[in-house]
C-alpha cells in the first residue's frame, strides 16, 4: 500500500485524457500523451509534474472498471517561443 498525502496542484492549462482500466497499464496512456499527442499538438510540457485523479474508488471498484483522468500540464508553443525565443 502507498502513502496518502496532500498536494497543491498549480493552476494552468492541462491536456486531459480519461483512462478506463487497471492502473497496471496506465503508463501507456502517459506515453501516448507525451510521444504521440504532444509532438503533433501546438503545446509543450509546462514543466510541472503530470498526475492522475481517480474518478471512482480503486479499493471498491473492479480493476477493469476503474476510471482515471490523466493530466498533462501544457503551455502553447507560441507562448513558449515568446518567453525564450530561438536564436
Amino acid at each position: 500500500t502507498g502513502n496518502m498525502g496532500l498536494q497543491t496542484i498549480p493552476g494552468g492549462l492541462y491536456a486531459v485524457v480519461r483512462y478506463h482500466g487497471s492502473w497496471r497499464n496506465i503508463d501507456a496512456t502517459f506515453r501516448a500523451l507525451y510521444r504521440l499527442w504532444l509532438p503533433n499538438s501546438n503545446y509543450e510540457p509546462a514543466g510541472t509534474p503530470s498526475f492522475a485523479i481517480h474518478q471512482n474508488l480503486p479499493f471498491q471498484t473492479p480493476e477493469d472498471e476503474l476510471v482515471t483522468d490523466v493530466y498533462l500540464p501544457v503551455i502553447l508553443r507560441d507562448v513558449l517561443l515568446k518567453i525564450a525565443p530561438l536564436v
